[in-house]
């Protein structure tokens, strides 16, 4: 498991749903931790409202060993604002950092 201090620090900016569950993952995939957190960042600069964060596993019913970490942000925003912004960090930020995640973590909005 990855050390407390890691799982805390990563708790002030995430929410874990399905926290045992993704904390497993966390320990199967460790070049996750310093991507999230680089994450955390880059989102604030798109969503300055400081939007909650949620970390699930989503897991393919039909593969059930194809698990992927999902970043849920979570936001208020018109559902075009919010694709804009994401849009926004996926060019700004997160297309040249994609590969870092090894197909294992998604970033998305969710609406409130």
């Amino acid at each position: 498991m990855p050390p407390n201090f890691i799982i805390q620090l990563l708790e002030r900016h995430y929410v874990f749903r399905q926290r045992d569950e993704v904390i497993g993952f966390l320990e199967s995939h460790p070049f996750l931790v310093s991507l999230l957190l680089e994450a955390r960042s880059k989102i604030s600069v798109y969503f300055p409202e400081y939007p909650a964060v949620f970390l699930q596993l989503l897991i393919d019913p039909e593969i059930p060993k194809d698990v992927q970490l999902i970043a849920s942000i979570r936001t208020n925003l018109s559902p075009d604002e919010a694709l804009d912004r994401l849009n926004s960090l996926d060019e700004g930020w997160w297309l040249e950092s994609i590969d870092r995640a090894q197909g294992e973590l998604c970033i998305h909005v969710e609406f409130a």
